[in-house]
């Protein structure tokens, strides 16, 4: 396992390296605008940016068909994937305290363990709801929805810039409940649409012939 998630590292190292430089351009962008809140959203899509490179370069090579001949099975592969995914999400997780995301007016006021459980759910749904249609229909097929879902989440990070007080408040009433309670809430949801996402590629690709 170790292995296969080295391997995709590797190949997309010039990918990775892009996406620091990415992330501190926007860094300056937003510490200027004093809207560092918006840096860890930007998580949302760059799995889905990653897993892309990874099949391409996959298919570019054949590398499942060596893989599976030398004796490692579909399974690992797929979860290999997901291990991506667990990677940029947890890494979108730290960055958010780096940058004082629970210091933000917009979340200073939420406990610790729901700004957990709610980052963990947005900087990984994309990604796992993505990476089930890339094993059925091919990566380039996929990216049809990856630009409909990056127009949706677009419009998001404008709708949450331009209405923070508005925001805010819905947060504030939506928080009227345990919050431990719902961050549990959201934690098992996240953990369900993992679960399923995970059985359904793995299906999948166990049914693909290469």
């Amino acid at each position: 396992m170790k292995a296969l998630i080295y391997k995709d590292l590797i190949s997309i190292k010039n990918a990775l390296l892009l996406q620091f430089v990415i992330i501190v351009g926007l860094g300056i962008y937003f510490y200027k605008e004093n809207q560092l809140v918006l840096i860890p959203l930007f998580f949302i899509l760059v799995p889905v940016i990653l897993l892309g490179m990874v099949f391409g370069m996959d298919n570019q090579y054949s590398t499942n068909k060596y893989l599976i001949s030398s004796g490692i099975s579909r399974k690992k592969i797929v979860i290999s994937r997901y291990m991506i995914i667990l990677f940029m999400s947890l890494f979108a997780i730290g960055l958010s305290f780096v940058v004082g995301f629970d210091k933000n007016p917009l979340t200073k006021e939420i406990p610790l363990i729901l700004i957990l459980s709610a980052l963990f759910f947005i900087t990984s749904i994309v990604g796992v709801v993505e990476l089930p249609l890339m094993y059925k229909f091919g990566a380039e097929k996929a990216r049809l929805v990856f630009v409909i879902l990056y127009f949706i989440v677009f419009a998001f990070f404008s709708t949450v810039s331009s209405n923070k007080e508005w925001l805010l408040e819905y947060i504030n009433k939506g928080l009227t409940m345990n919050k431990t309670l719902l961050a549990l809430l959201i934690f098992i949801l996240t953990i369900i649409i993992h679960a399923l996402s995970v059985f359904s590629s793995i299906k999948i690709f166990e049914n693909k012939e290469l």
